[in-house]
């Protein structure tokens, strides 16, 4: 007989199996910035397309992660959270084998199909398993989790390529894939939640994959050689129409939306939660890959090196996220949300100063001001945005605040290599291990005017928490 959520156990064995798939994401991404000098020095490229070796998985999460939550809600999770495990590391084996910076890519593109099950899953499989007075004590825990793989990818992924490659950091995912899934078939049931009726919405998924993809192919590329600006415009304007196009799908033909409108023109703390949200990806992400840029190709250190300094972000947001999550479960988010946010813009104002002279240890203050900044952040606004809808929505819910995390971090990356490109008067920028084919002080111009827009953009967004209203309790 399958364990349910009504056996003590079973919800921390969910809690268990939502922890190792939630630390392999942002492991696997936080090596992956740390990697792309050494990759570059391999393989050869130019920026825009460098940027795609991480860009791929957030596109397939940004496409997919809101079918397969919608497909949960349907079908149950713990059958996709287990497809996409193995999905997931086995892609991953493909990326350590490959021959080509094209391969590389379409290899991490399939890993992000994983990624989007597992994703997609995570946060709902934790909400149905707990009930209300201790969920945001779990999401806290899971948050935990996010950001030890945050925490581990730099310092393991720096030693590992500075002393065996880089196609070593991909093995990792493999066996720890493996115990996870071993784990999930054999000891976890499903857990009890109000299942949706209905179908999958596949004329909307269209739309919306189109929508996402053709913005942020032509966000990442224009400014680059590889493509022509005429291309770039008739991009952007596709990507116009199929957004609307979405809109138009979701809220007058679908009968199951993939994603359900109401929640955002009806339910106030659900809109701005999953809208702050959005904006704080897209001022984060992009700060670990300037960051290693900066560290490996301005100041010269090795990928080892450069991990153990961005290890003290991740650092600050495992110890505060469960604190935080604890907190939210008794004050409202919004006041912690907005203070992270702050802590955030702050920080990346600062990294904005950074120079060729400026001392490393001033660039950790900086690092671990943002980590705790993102700590405050992550955990009380998700437990305001799965508070602020029913049980029989939060694969929904779920999949849409994974959703605003994807988009946000694919537009974040998007939007830095834009920004860093048009400063290079050649419009070609090779990266290669620690070093560049440009001026190094048009190099630190382009970082410069990248961290002020990311500031920008985090300050709106701690704005825009304040509004959202008081949380029902």
């Amino acid at each position: 007989m399958q364990k349910t959520t009504a056996d003590i156990g079973n919800k921390w064995l969910v809690l268990i199996v939502s922890v190792f798939g939630a630390f392999m994401i942002p492991f696997d991404s936080s090596v992956v910035n740390v990697a792309i000098p050494s990759i570059g020095t391999e393989f050869g490229g130019e920026l825009a397309l460098l940027t795609w070796i991480p860009l791929a998985t957030l596109l397939s999460l940004t496409s997919l992660v809101l079918v397969f939550g919608r497909l949960a809600d349907l079908k149950g999770r713990r059958l996709l959270y287990s497809a996409g495990l193995i999905i997931f590391s086995s892609a991953s084996v493909i990326c350590a084998l490959s021959t080509s910076i094209y391969q590389l890519i379409v290899s991490r593109a399939v890993l992000g199909i994983g990624a989007a099950m597992i994703s997609g899953n995570s946060i709902a499989f934790i909400t149905s398993a707990f009930p209300p007075h201790e969920r945001g004590r779990a999401l806290g825990i899971q948050t935990t989790a996010v950001y030890t793989g945050a925490s581990l990818g730099p310092t393991l992924g720096g030693f590992l390529i500075s002393i065996l490659g880089w196609r070593w950091v991909f093995c990792i995912n493999v066996p720890l894939g493996a115990i996870v899934v071993t784990l999930l078939l054999l000891k976890v049931g499903e857990p009890i939640h109000a299942k949706s009726h209905g179908s999958l919405d596949l004329l909307g998924t269209f739309t919306f994959t189109g929508a996402v993809g053709t913005a942020i192919v032509a966000g990442t590329l224009s400014q680059s050689t590889l493509i022509q600006p005429s291309s770039v415009l008739i991009l952007g304007l596709i990507g116009a129409i199929m957004m609307t196009a979405f809109v138009y799908v979701e809220s007058r033909i679908a009968t199951f939306p993939i994603l359900d409108l109401h929640l955002f023109t009806h339910n106030r703390m659900f809109a701005c939660s999953n809208f702050t949200a959005l904006l704080n990806y897209q001022a984060v992400y992009g700060i670990t890959f300037l960051m290693s840029l900066y560290l490996q190709i301005v100041r010269q250190l090795s990928p080892q090196e450069a991990g153990l300094i961005l290890l003290s972000q991740p650092i600050l947001m495992t110890l505060i996220s469960p604190i935080s999550g604890w907190i939210s479960d008794f004050v409202q988010p919004r006041i912690l949300v907005s203070s992270g946010m702050t802590m955030i813009s702050a920080a990346t104002f600062l990294l904005s100063r950074l120079t060729v002279e400026t001392p490393l240890l001033h660039v950790v203050y900086i690092m671990i001001l943002l980590g705790a900044g993102y700590g405050l952040f992550s955990s009380p606004n998700t437990n305001a945005v799965m508070g602020s809808v029913g049980k029989e929505s939060f694969g929904v819910a779920a999949g849409t605040l994974a959703t605003m995390r994807f988009v946000g971090q694919s537009f974040s990356l998007a939007i830095v290599t834009s920004v860093l490109l048009r400063f290079i008067p050649s419009g070609k920028l090779i990266i290669g291990s620690g070093t560049i084919n440009v001026p190094m002080n048009q190099f630190l111009l382009g970082l410069s005017a990248a961290f002020i827009v990311l500031s920008a953009i985090s300050a709106v967004g701690a704005l825009i928490s304040l509004v959202r209203g008081p949380q029902q309790t």
